[in-house]
């Protein structure tokens, strides 16, 4: 699962820099590990300087960068072995939310970090695709390298495999709901039209 040369596991970030506070605990937990590099991809947001705040703190296994073309994400994903997907669970936007960074887990096979008591844990932990964690406890490392020591890569396949084929079903019948609004809105306007 190392990607990267010096055998620390790499947890990914990949999108807009957002949710300071979650993630600055990120970086307190896991800043300047030997066990774990920390990297962010993509635009910052307006009040998340990260970068500052890492170079503040002398944070010496982090790294940015900046924002990126979906083309390039498969380049981007080989070189994590974790997904950050933890935005914490204090709004109905965090709590609800199924993020891009889902579908990146199943489609680039990277098991996903997740914030617990969200409905991202629920579907994580139906489909075996990640572990969630408490950002107010301080046994985070150590919650990890439990999930990775225990980590069963053909339980995650299956399980990116079962989600996938569950997310082109919906997305067929939504389809279908689409098609069948839009052919009633035709006969619709050519009803008006004869009229």
């Amino acid at each position: 699962m190392h990607t990267q040369h010096n055998n620390a596991l790499t947890i990914g970030f990949v999108g807009g820099l957002r949710y300071f506070d979650i993630n600055k605990r990120i970086i307190d937990i896991f800043g300047n590990s030997e066990e774990y590099n920390l990297l962010y991809v993509g635009k910052k947001h307006p009040g998340c300087d990260l970068e500052e705040y890492s170079l503040a703190k002398k944070i010496s296994n982090i790294k940015f960068m900046p924002a990126y073309d979906n083309d390039d994400k498969p380049k981007i994903y080989e070189n994590i072995d974790i997904i950050n997907s933890v935005y914490g669970n204090d709004t109905a936007e965090v709590c609800t939310a199924l993020p891009n960074k889902l579908y990146d887990a199943v489609l680039y096979k990277k098991p996903i970090m997740v914030s617990a008591g969200t409905y991202l844990q629920e579907v994580v932990d139906e489909y075996c695709l990640g572990l969630a964690v408490d950002l107010d406890k301080d046994d985070i490392e150590d919650e990890l390298a439990c999930f990775l020591s225990g980590f069963d890569k053909c339980l995650f396949y299956e399980g990116c495999e079962r989600f996938l084929k569950i997310a082109l079903e919906e997305k067929g019948e939504m389809l279908k709901q689409v098609d069948e609004f839009i052919k009633g809105m035709c006969r619709s306007i050519a009803n008006e039209c004869d009229s």
